[in-house]
């Protein structure tokens, strides 16, 4: 095996044996009658995953990649249900109950939903600080010491993140589940770009024991995946307008420059599909 095959394997096995996903419960009933309906088809939309609901109306999807979704209730005599913007988030049970409405009726129509996040997560008992790749997009900083700085019980001092006021090396790094904590002094030993960040997950306390060596907290960063529909962004800025420590629209010019692009899609009808982005940073 060629050194150039064997670094390939080094780097990618442990984002599939590692990779964290989540899962999608709930239970689904008849509108008027509030009875459980049995044998309801619960289906991810652009993806294979899916569940029939039980003799309780209990349906669970498992092993749901991190990201948002758009889920579809299915039953013969009852209008389709399609619940918009589910958020599945790592290691998390994504609870979502179902009222479908009987119809004696062909319809066209289909009943839409658009799922919130509550308040209070009944299923987490840790706890955690959740940023998602839409408040990425509006938050106006760049990198992950920036924007983690918005969670609370975290501190980011000369480049160094504290926990619950707790030391540099008692944080804990990890991405699609496996560490990335530099062994040598407990740093973060891997720089995503947010373009692909999926999400981020700050736990300050009560995380299970398959997180190791971290006393004041844990960062786990999720990749975003493929996409059913092709997708492209492309973000530039700049301020090499004007030599450096000139003024240029009352602003002086320290000459950085950030470039960064992401494109997404399925390769095989919708059964592989895949992600890249890039960035270049000038500064």
């Amino acid at each position: 095996m060629s050194i150039r095959k064997l670094l390939l394997l080094i780097f990618f096995v442990p984002m599939f044996v590692f990779s964290q996903s989540g899962k999608i419960a709930g239970v689904v009933n008849d509108a008027d009658t509030g009875e459980p309906l049995v044998g309801v088809n619960v289906i991810l939309e652009g993806t294979t995953r899916g569940a029939m609901t039980d003799i309780e109306g209990y349906y669970v999807i498992l092993s749901v990649p991190v990201s948002t979704f758009n889920l579809r209730a299915i039953y013969i005599g009852y209008q389709d249900v399609v619940v918009e913007n589910i958020r599945v988030s790592s290691s998390v049970t994504t609870n979502f109950n179902i009222e479908m409405k009987e119809t004696t009726l062909e319809l066209d129509d289909v009943v839409i939903v658009r799922a919130e996040r509550p308040l209070i997560e009944k299923n987490v008992t840790q706890s955690y600080s959740l940023i998602t790749s839409e408040e990425i997009e509006s938050i106006p900083v760049r990198g992950l010491q920036q924007l983690i700085q918005s969670a609370p019980s975290v501190v980011v001092q000369d480049g160094v993140v504290h926990i619950r006021g707790g030391r540099a090396e008692e944080v804990g790094y990890y991405l699609d589940g496996a560490s990335t904590s530099n062994m040598m002094n407990r740093t973060n030993a891997i720089v995503v770009i947010q373009e692909a960040i999926e999400e981020i997950q700050v736990l300050t306390g009560g995380y299970p024991a398959e997180f190791g060596g971290a006393n004041s907290g844990i960062i786990r960063t999720q990749l975003k995946s493929g996409t059913s529909e092709y997708h492209a962004t492309f973000d530039f800025q700049t301020d090499k307008f004007a030599d450096e420590g000139k003024e240029f629209l009352g602003t002086t010019s320290f000459r950085h420059q950030i470039a960064s692009a992401s494109v997404s899609g399925p390769i095989y009808k919708n059964k592989i599909k895949f992600f890249l982005a890039g960035e270049n940073f000038f500064q």
